[in-house]
């Protein structure tokens, strides 16, 4: 029952739209929209959905406008076992650290913008200078 991370995004998008009886009417163009992603993969998504059992689509009953334009598939939100809450074994152990090789983690504030620009320009004086050593040095070798 592991659905694509995109079909749970549809599901939640769906569960969004819905009524208070589990019905929606999702035109996958918009849904693709809303979830930013293609309108093929909208369509892909509701089938897995359907498959693993988290929606049913009802394709003979289109649901029109007012206006007779539409014709958009219903589809009534299911009640799935994984809404239950098992969640299985809660872990034993904590989860692994990385190793440092003893050396203590030195954590740093995030720094401004002006901060930060300054110490780019330093950093670029810096290698500046050496390159003008660089070019010095190289001079004198040749005299």
């Amino acid at each position: 029952m592991a659905c694509h991370p995109g079909a749970k995004l549809v599901d939640c998008r769906l569960c969004r739209c819905a009524g208070e009886n589990g019905e929606v009417y999702p035109a996958a163009a918009t849904l693709g929209d809303e979830t930013g992603i293609s309108e093929r993969q909208t369509r892909e998504y509701i089938q897995e959905l359907e498959r693993e059992k988290f929606i049913e689509v009802d394709r003979e009953n289109k649901h029109y406008r007012k206006n007779g334009s539409g014709g958009t598939n219903r589809v009534f939100l299911l009640w799935h076992a994984v809404f239950e809450g098992d969640r299985g074994q809660p872990r034993k152990a904590p989860p692994p650290r990385q190793s440092t090789g003893g050396v203590p983690r030195q954590f740093t504030a995030a720094l401004t913008p002006a901060v930060n620009c300054r110490q780019r320009e330093s950093i670029c004086l810096r290698e500046s200078v050496k390159e003008s050593q660089v070019k010095a040095d190289r001079g004198r070798k040749l005299n």
